[in-house]
């Protein structure tokens, strides 16, 4: 097979389809990615791509509207992918179809990934307008439409029901011989805490991904600074692994841009590929977002047993259950609403510790292997299909000219 991932920038393909990529060239299948060079994530590599024999095409998605730079890029994919010649065509994010699809439909089988369907979440009517006609633009140049939440499956389905695919797997899922509690002794916990300035009495409460207010960013910091304010809990800590993104506010005034910068309980690493090490410590994760997905930080956290406290939106609510593995806030709550959340379960270590047994239990279903096995079977399931089709058309052709000659001779 041969296959082209079309993805926003390199990072994200790092990120997201890293461990499929390879995987899928361990099984001798030919791989191509489509990309800017960039990295919104910036982790490290986690393979020596080229050497696997993964080819690179770097082209330039901007996140700014820029109608002109579009179409050449665009035009620039097409050329590409024509050059390739592919069995499927496999584009992630609705900016990178978006582009794709703006000069037209491509003649190769094309499955496309929405890791989120953008209108459903957006209040202003005028915005929500704009992404719909974008979403389903794209969807409209999909042959199958592949989706990783309940939510965006319901929506894209009724309006596109033979298109409309759903992941059994909880999306892309994440690493789970990376994030194993099992590889981190208690000696390695306190080495850890201590390198953080962390004392062992210490509650600790976490947050992964980029500072950004729709992630639920502000509400983080606005809830710590409450409980720190208000001495709700005496002995707190705050770990952020991430950093701040170009173009989106984190949700936070001047005055409290002031407190995050200048906050002693507030632990800041900055991007890093070791969030499975910073995992291994706190006894809370703190992910209030209400725009997500199937958020990969999340299932990363019940992966390594860690209880979260998160909304009832969206792709957060395939993962968390009020109650087992963690707590669902309502998607309108306010940062004092997320503190009352963190120290009731601060006050009620035997039920914190029960959520995060149950987490552990629940632990397999996020493996990522998951999602490429099933990713693999797709792109397999529809060169067959398209196979068929193409070997039945050229059945239907033959039979009809052999039937035209037989007809001509019998004049």
């Amino acid at each position: 097979m041969r296959i082209v991932f079309i993805i926003t920038d390199y990072g994200s393909f790092n990120n997201f389809l890293g461990e499929l990529a390879k995987e899928m060239i361990m099984r001798r299948h030919e791989v191509h990615v489509i990309c800017h060079r960039n990295k919104t994530i910036d982790f490290p590599d986690k393979y020596d791509y080229e050497n696997l024999g993964i080819h690179f095409y770097f082209v330039d998605f901007l996140r700014s509207f820029r109608v002109a730079s579009w179409f050449r890029t665009s035009y620039k994919i097409k050329k590409i992918i024509a050059d390739i010649d592919p069995d499927i065509v496999n584009p992630h994010f609705t900016t990178a179809m978006f582009v794709t699809f703006l000069t037209g439909k491509i003649p190769y089988p094309t499955i496309g990934v929405f890791h989120g369907i953008g209108f459903p979440v957006i209040a202003s009517p005028l915005k929500k307008f704009a992404f719909k006609s974008g979403e389903f633009f794209c969807c409209r140049n999909l042959d199958k439409i592949l989706l990783i939440n309940e939510m965006d499956y319901k929506i894209i389905k009724k309006a596109f029901p033979r298109k409309a695919i759903k992941y059994h797997s909880f999306g892309v899922g994440c690493d789970l011989t990376k994030f194993n509690p099992e590889k981190f002794s208690e000696r390695d916990k306190l080495e850890i805490k201590k390198t953080l300035h962390i004392q062992p009495t210490d509650f600790v409460l976490m947050y992964t991904g980029r500072f950004t207010f729709f992630k639920g960013f502000g509400l983080v910091v606005k809830a710590f600074k409450y409980i720190e304010e208000n001495n709700l809990i005496k002995n707190i800590k705050l770990i952020l692994v991430g950093g701040k993104d170009e173009i989106h506010s984190t949700g936070l005034s001047d005055e409290e841009e002031n407190y995050l910068s200048n906050a002693n309980n507030i632990i800041k690493t900055g991007f890093t590929g070791e969030v499975d090490r910073f995992l291994s410590v706190p006894d809370l994760f703190v992910f209030p977002c209400n725009k997500s997905r199937m958020p990969v930080t999340i299932m990363e956290s019940i992966a390594m047993g860690v209880p979260v406290v998160t909304f009832d939106s969206r792709g957060c609510n395939d993962i968390i259950h009020d109650n087992f593995n963690g707590k669902l806030l309502d998607i309108h709550s306010d940062h004092k609403t997320i503190a009352e959340a963190i120290v009731t379960l601060y006050s009620n270590p035997v039920q914190l510790s029960e959520f995060s047994a149950n987490a552990l239990a629940q632990r397999g279903d996020f493996d990522r292997s998951l999602f490429i096995d099933e990713s693999i079977q797709i792109f397999e399931n529809e060169i067959k299909v398209n196979s068929s089709f193409l070997g039945k058309s050229l059945m239907d052709i033959i039979k009809s000219t052999k039937g035209n000659i037989i007809a001509k001779n019998s004049e």
